[in-house]
Formats: C-alpha cells, structure tokens, sequence
C-alpha cells in the first residue's frame, strides 16, 4: 500500500460477517480508542473505511508476529524433557516457524515494553483506558536482542474505565463504585469477578497481563487441554509451584514449570540461569492473577517490580 509516496507492507483488519449495529459501534469505539492513545508500545493505526457492509482498519505490518506465535513454536509434549538447542532450531526450521526461540533477555523485554503500554493507558491518560482483550495473540513483536520492539494491539473492546487502588476497589476516579459493561474478552484472560459479575475495573488488565507473564515463563497456553480433553487454566497449573514461598522450591522443581526451549536455548551459551529472577517474574504473574481484585497490584506497581527483575 502507498502511504504518502512510499509503498509500506499493512496488515488489514476486517470485521467478520455483515456490519451491523453492534459491529459498526466496536469500530467506531476502536478508531477512536486508537486515535486518542500515543504511545511507542501501542500499535498506531493508519487508516480505516467502509466498504460495502465491512468495517476495514488498516495498520503497520509487523513481520515477528504476534507472542502467541512465538511461544507456541514447540511441540508442548517435549516439556518435560531437555532439548537441544540446535534441534530446537531445526524443529523451527521444519515446522516453517519464523524465528529463534525467544530468549529470557527477549522475554523479560517483552514484559517491560508491554507493561508501560498498559500502565500509560492506566495511569498516564487524563481519562484513563481499559483494554479488556490484553492476551498473547494481542501482543506484537519484532526484531530481536537490544532491537525488540513489542506493542500490543485491538482496542476495539477498549472502554473509558476507572481505576481502583491496590488496597480496594475505591477511587476517586471511579463512577458510583465501578463500572459496568456487556462481558468481553477471551477466556483463560478474563478476571473471575469480571465473568461472574461483569465488573470492570484496571484490575481485569492486571489479570490478563498476569496471564501473559505466566505464558513468557512457561510457554502454555492460558487455556489447555488433558489428554481427555477437559480444559484446564494456566494461572491455577502454574500454582502448584507459585503457591510455595522460593525457599521450598527447588531450581529443578522451578524448571519443571519453564519453558524447555527456554532453558534449552540459553543453556547452550553456557549462561548461568538467574533461576530467582525467573521465579521473580512468574510470581509477579501469580500475583496479577490474584482471586481477590484488591490484592493484585496497580500496573504502576508492576512496572517497579519489572524494572527490579531486568
């Protein structure tokens, strides 16, 4: 596509079926969210229109695709056994998956790079932003190393909101207590209290973003199958390790809850694990998806505890 006089690869996004009430205000909601917001680690938009019955937003393309993508590159069977990195890469390789295995200097920058998009949406707005579909396949990346780039994307759930403070669900910024919508979202992301009572608060974020730690450490899915088939999530597998103080657990016992490629790949530049900033990170995780809303921690607070971990 010719953006001023340049040609630049898009990626473009088309509302599903025929437009109607519902679909033309989810667009309208996302051209405006996205308009309103700037901020180097939020996918900027291009362009939009209306063509015939569908709703066209066009933006940047962005060739690592999405963090889902990536982490998703391996066969899950394999966590419990060490792989090589060399066969990491040539299962890559074969599979047509784009790029290495994200290292934990990449994955801890994706952390960092995602958290002050949602903090800035949280905290640095004059009318502060709720995302409501924070999630792994919103998250964009490129490049690679010190040049990593990742935004996240899909605001069209997106909602002025209110924000409530660490210790309760109070703020002067809030509306009569909180605020309500129509449920939204993607489930193994959603807040228990916001399924069950469609409230929504900054804390539904803070949830999903948890979720989204937990997937950069673990490499699972925030919702996964048993051999039987029965759906379990990731936040209540990862407690079985995250519900011990660090003292308790050991670095096997720890490894048996990371990623394989993960160890895999920097393990074979004979790197010295950090294995209490991999607990560090994934326990911050475990605490964003706190049951109780007020004792998971403002995104303000996660950031502090991010910066500790770089």
């Amino acid at each position: 596509m010719m953006i001023g006089e340049q040609p630049k690869d898009v990626a473009i996004k088309v509302m599903k079926g025929e437009r109607d009430e519902a679909k033309y205000k989810q667009f309208i909601a996302e051209v405006k969210m996205v308009d309103y917001v700037r901020h180097k680690h939020l996918c900027r938009l291009i362009g939009y229109c209306m063509e015939m019955n569908r709703c066209i937003l066009v933006y940047p393309f962005i060739p690592g695709g999405s963090l889902y993508d990536r982490l998703q590159h391996a066969d899950r069977s394999l966590r419990h056994h060490a792989v090589p990195h060399q066969q990491a890469i040539a299962r890559l390789d074969s599979n047509g998956i784009r790029g290495e295995p994200l290292t934990w200097m990449e994955r801890t920058s994706i952390a960092h790079q995602v958290g002050k998009g949602l903090c800035y949406i949280h905290h640095d707005l004059e009318k502060p932003l709720l995302h409501r579909d924070i999630k792994s396949k919103n998250v964009m990346i490129e490049g690679s190393g010190n040049s990593l780039h990742a935004c996240f994307i899909d605001f069209g759930l997106a909602r002025p909101g209110a924000l409530c403070r660490q210790e309760g669900m109070t703020s002067s910024h809030m509306i009569n207590g909180h605020t309500v919508f129509t449920i939204a979202g993607t489930p193994g992301y959603m807040a228990p209290e916001y399924e069950s009572g469609r409230e929504v608060t900054a804390k539904n974020d803070v949830y999903a973003f948890g979720v989204v730690l937990l997937e950069l450490v673990t490499g699972m899915r925030a919702i996964t199958k048993t051999p039987e088939g029965k759906p379990f999530s990731l936040v209540f597998w990862a407690a079985q390790w995250l519900s011990r103080p660090r003292i308790h657990l050991s670095n096997e016992q720890l490894a048996e809850m990371v990623d394989p490629w993960l160890i895999a790949r920097d393990s074979s530049h004979e790197r010295e694990w950090e294995w209490d900033k991999v607990y560090a990170l994934a326990m911050l995780g475990y605490c964003c998806t706190h049951l109780d809303p007020s004792h998971r921690p403002s995104m303000e607070t996660v950031m502090d505890r991010i910066r500790a971990i770089l």
